[in-house]
């Protein structure tokens, strides 16, 4: 990810990939072929005290076409990476099938 310096400070810092503006129309891809174009940022501040999470946790999800699912998760095992749960169909209707992959980042996190 690249850092959008002009939303970003010693507090925050905004990231993303392939950040288009409405005046641009480019179509940046991965080494892989996945297109980066108009992707969502992630910000990421800076806390001084503590976070109580009690109980809760999370991940992080991100949406791509259902297609791109196992070239994804191909991609992380040849670039030895963790891949906690393997890619797999959730849902019961027809409609509604969603598959996910669940990787793990450098710091064991979902």
């Amino acid at each position: 990810m690249k850092i959008n310096e002009k939303e970003s400070d010693d507090n925050h810092v905004k990231l993303y990939y392939g950040l288009t503006t409405t005046n641009q129309d480019s179509h940046v891809k991965t080494k892989a072929g996945f297109l980066l174009d108009n992707q969502c940022q992630l910000e990421l501040i800076q806390v001084e005290t503590p976070i109580n999470r009690g109980t809760g946790y999370g991940r992080k999800a991100f949406s791509c076409p259902i297609s791109d699912v196992e070239s994804i998760e191909k991609l992380i095992e040849n670039n030895e990476h963790t891949i906690l749960v393997p890619s797999m169909e959730l849902g019961d209707l027809p409609d509604s099938k969603v598959k996910v992959v669940i990787l793990s980042d450098p710091d064991e996190h979902e």
